[in-house]
C-alpha cells in the first residue's frame, strides 16, 4: 500500500503530455498547477508618463526560504528510511547542457522552442529568459512548484484516510539536504521515512563524465561490467541555492550497479564504517554527506584488487583502511568526486570545519572498537523503540518500562489475571519441586537462553515444557 501511495504521488506531479484540461482535482503541470500564473486583464494605466522604468513583477516561484532542519532519530521518529528520485521531466534526446558559469559538478539547462516543444510548453512559467534570448529551466521553480504539488497531495490524502491505507505522519520540507521534502508513512505499524527529491531524467552519459569511462583499471572494469550497463543514465537535482538555474549532477543508478560487484565483506565494512561516521558526524552532516562517503568507498574498491577485499579476515583492515582514507581527505583537503574527479567535494570547507572534522576522525580511529560498540548499541535502542511502537500500534495490553542495553524493550506488566504473569512470577526453585513431583522417576534438565535469562526452559526426557 506504501508503494501504490508513492506511485500516485508521482503520477500526480508528472505533467501531462497531452493538451487536454487537467481535472480540478489533479495538477497537471506547472502552469495549470497555480491559478495565479494565468495572463491577468490589461489595466489602463494613467497618462501621466515617468521617466523610472518598470519594475520587473516578482514571479511567485522565486523565494527560496530557509526551512527548519529536522532532528528525526531512527526509532522515536521512523523505523526505516528511502531517498526517492522523482522525474518531474524526462529530457529529450537532443537536449542540450550549459555548463558555462556553473559551478563544478553543476549545469544549467536550456529548453528550445524548436528542439524540444513539448518540455517548452510544459514548462513554460518555470523558464529563465537570458539577454541571449536563450531560455534555461530554474531549479528554484520546479523545486517551489513541487513543494505546491506535494503539499496538495499530502492534504488530499489526510481527508481521504480510511482504515487499512497508509498514514500520513510527517510532510514538510527537509530543510538538510535543502531540496528534498521528507515524508513518513506508517504501513502495518512500520513508519517508514522519503526524503523525496525532483530530478530531470537522463539517458545516456554527460560528456563532462566522460573521462570516467575511458579511465582503465577501474574496479566495476576487472569485474566485466559493461560501459551501457555503468554509464546508462544520469539525473540532475536542484542545485543548492547560488544561483536559481543551476542544477547538479547526480549518477545514483551507476552506483546501485556498482554497488552490486563489491565483494560482500567489504560491503559489510561499508555499512558499519557509514554507521560509526554518521554517528561521530552526527553535527556536521553538510560537510562530510553520504555522497562523500560513498566516494571515498569506491575510491578504495579502484585502489585495491577484488581478491583481497573478498577476505574475511582482513575485515578490521578494511575497517581502519576507510577511516585512514577519510582522514588523508581531510589532511589534504580533496576528496573527488568518483563520477567527476575534477569536483573536490571539500573545496569549500573552511579551516576551523576541517580541524573540527580531523579530530573526530581521529578520536574514532583512536578506538574503532569502542566506537563500533557504541554505534551497535545505538542501532540497538532504534530497534529497541521501534519494537516498542509495535506493541503499542498492535494494542497489546503491556507496559514498556525502558530499554536495556541490548536494545530490548522492558515490561512492567501486562494484563491482569493473565496465566502468564503468574507462571513468570512463580519462583524457580517453586517450578522445579513441582516438575518433581509430577515427573518423578523421570529425567528433568533445564536450558536458560544467556540471551533472555529471565525465562527457563524445561525438559522432561525429551520433551520442553
Amino acid at each position: 500500500m506504501t508503494f501504490r501511495c508513492l506511485y500516485r504521488c508521482i503520477k500526480l506531479i508528472t505533467p501531462y503530455s497531452d493538451s487536454s484540461p487537467a481535472p480540478q482535482n489533479e495538477i497537471a503541470s506547472p502552469d495549470s498547477a497555480i491559478p495565479e500564473l494565468q495572463a491577468q486583464p490589461a489595466v489602463d494605466l494613467p497618462t501621466e508618463s515617468t521617466n523610472e522604468p518598470e519594475a520587473p513583477q516578482e514571479h511567485p516561484f522565486d523565494y527560496d526560504p530557509d526551512y527548519d532542519k529536522l532532528v528525526l532519530t531512527r526509532g522515536q521518529d521512523f523505523d526505516l528510511d528511502y531517498t526517492l528520485l522523482v522525474p518531474v521531466m524526462r529530457a529529450n534526446e537532443r537536449q542540450q547542457l550549459d555548463l558555462k558559469g556553473c559551478e563544478p559538478g553543476e549545469s544549467t539547462v536550456p529548453i528550445d522552442m524548436m528542439n524540444d516543444p513539448d518540455n517548452h510548453r510544459l514548462w513554460q512559467d518555470s523558464l529563465i529568459s537570458e539577454p541571449s534570448g536563450q531560455q534555461r529551466l530554474s531549479a528554484l521553480r520546479v523545486w517551489n512548484w513541487f513543494l505546491k504539488c506535494l503539499d496538495h497531495i499530502t492534504q488530499e490524502a489526510r481527508i481521504e484516510e480510511k482504515k487499512g491505507k497508509p498514514k500520513i505522519l510527517l510532510a514538510v520540507p527537509a530543510g538538510c539536504p535543502k531540496r528534498a521534502f521528507t515524508l513518513i508513512l506508517m504501513a502495518g505499524g512500520t513508519r517508514i521515512l522519503y526524503d523525496l527529491v525532483p530530478c530531470i531524467s537522463f539517458r545516456g552519459w554527460p560528456q563532462v563524465a566522460a573521462p570516467w569511462l575511458q579511465e582503465t583499471g577501474k574496479f566495476w572494469q576487472r569485474a566485466g561490467l559493461r560501459h551501457s550497463d555503468a554509464a546508462g543514465a544520469f539525473h540532475l537535482l536542484p542545485g543548492r541555492g547560488r544561483n536559481s538555474t543551476d542544477w547538479r549532477f547526480c549518477f545514483a543508478r551507476s552506483e546501485v550497479q556498482l554497488k552490486k560487484l563489491v565483494p560482500q565483506p567489504f560491503m559489510k565494512v561499508f555499512y558499519c564504517w557509514r554507521t560509526v561516521l554518521a554517528r561521530a558526524l552526527s553535527r556536521q552532516k553538510t560537510v562530510l554527506r553520504p555522497y562523500a562517503l560513498r566516494a571515498i568507498f569506491f575510491w578504495a574498491c579502484d585502489r585495491v584488487q577484488n581478491q583481497y577485499l573478498s577476505r574475511e579476515d582482513e575485515i578490521p583492515s578494511f575497517f581502519c583502511g576507510l577511516i585512514d582514507d577519510v582522514l588523508k581527505c581531510l589532511l589534504t583537503r580533496s576528496c573527488p568526486s568518483y563520477f567527476l574527479p575534477h569536483v573536490n567535494l571539500l573545496d569549500k570547507t573552511d579551516d576551523a570545519t576541517i580541524l573540527s572534522l580531523a579530530q573526530i576522525i581521529l578520536m574514532v580511529r583512536s578506538d574503532p572498537v569502542e566506537q563500533i560498540r557504541n554505534a551497535l548499541e545505538q542501532v540497538s535502542a532504534a530497534r529497541g523503540l521501534t519494537q516498542v511502537h509495535n506493541e503499542q500500534s498492535y494494542g497489546k495490553k503491556r507496559v514498556v518500562s525502558g530499554i536495556d542495553s541490548t536494545g530490548q524493550a522492558l515490561y512492567s506488566h501486562v494484563r491482569v489475571n493473565d496465566p502468564a504473569v503468574e507462571e513468570s512470577q512463580e519462583s524457580l526453585a517453586d517450578r522445579v519441586k513441582k516438575m518433581v513431583q509430577q515427573n518423578k522417576g523421570s529425567s528433568i534438565s533445564v536450558f536458560i537462553n544467556p540471551n533472555d535469562v529471565t525465562r527457563a526452559h524445561f525438559r522432561v526426557d525429551e520433551k520442553f515444557t
